[in-house]
């Protein structure tokens, strides 16, 4: 007896079926396809709308299946050596710190060789908050980080305006903007940022710092690396709702495409995000409220 599914069932099977491809990865990428691999990591304790790694790398393949020819896959920092099998780029959308995959000598191995062959990095927030016998390593491999002990971060952040963007592949079809996200100060960089291309550069209001030395803060930036290979880092996002800003999601995922050696189009990648994609996938915990109040 033949079982038809109605066409409501179908799509939930469908999405069910793309949702599980992104999240599983693919272990080896399509004939001809670019394989970018996005790396969540593991993830502490965060407040509502924020830190949502899983949610963010999810719309992050969303968009960047957008692109022909690409084919994006999410990961747990797992086996790397399985992870990272046949990739164009990998990107680090994580906690940092001893939570950091990098805490872990695999990773840093794989990534060596990885790296070596020209493939492309891109660290996200809290992924440039790299284990600190490492920061060399990682100066050399994306051009800056932060620096326990010398970059900080001020919460809630501030509301932040880009104009005036530079030329460049990633910022192709990206106009001017305004994000309210937890932007890092005073990040280590390469000696003479030898390679290092400002994207996005701000200066922090007096009421987050008042040291007027401190001067414009670059938070984001694209490196081309002196052995080969391309690199991206930027600050955010902190805040799942920055997603929302189809200027940032299309410089992020231009960013991508241009470390795997994928030509940006003229007018930037597509980046096309329904508002109820936002909502899902979400990990950290709504309020409870209190059985107390009245």
């Amino acid at each position: 007896m033949r079982t038809y599914l109605s066409p409501l069932r179908m799509a939930i099977v469908v999405s069910a079926v793309l949702a599980a491809m992104f999240w599983l990865g693919e272990r080896a990428p399509r004939a001809g396809s670019a394989r970018i691999v996005i790396v969540i990591g593991k993830k502490g304790p965060a407040a509502p709308g924020q830190h949502e790694y899983f949610a963010g790398a999810m719309l992050l393949a969303r968009m960047l299946s957008q692109t022909r020819g690409v084919a994006p896959a999410v990961v747990r920092d797992g086996d790397p050596d399985v992870e990272l099998r046949g990739a164009r780029s990998i990107v680090f959308y994580c906690d940092g710190g001893d939570a950091h995959p990098f805490a872990d000598p695999r990773w840093i191995a794989a990534l060596d060789r990885a790296l070596a062959a020209g493939r492309g990095l891109v660290l996200l927030h809290d992924a440039l908050d790299v284990p600190e016998r490492e920061g060399d390593r990682v100066l050399g491999w994306v051009g800056g980080r932060f620096k326990r002990g010398v970059s900080f971060e001020r919460l809630p952040g501030w509301p932040a305006g880009f104009e005036n963007l530079p030329a460049h592949a990633t910022t192709r079809g990206v106009y001017a903007f305004g994000l309210d996200e937890e932007w890092q100060l005073d990040h280590e960089f390469i000696a003479d940022r030898r390679g290092v291309k400002p994207i996005l550069r701000t200066v922090p209001p007096e009421y987050v710092v008042s040291n007027p030395k401190l001067g414009k803060q670059l938070e984001a930036w694209a490196f081309e690396r002196r052995g080969g290979g391309r690199s991206f880092a930027a600050a955010g996002p902190h805040y799942h709702d920055s997603w929302k800003s189809e200027d940032f999601r299309r410089l992020v995922t231009n960013a991508i495409l241009w470390t795997a050696g994928i030509d940006v189009p003229a007018d930037g990648a597509e980046v096309s995000l329904p508002n109820e994609e936002l909502a899902k996938n979400l990990t950290n915990e709504r309020p409870k409220p209190n059985p107390r109040q009245h």
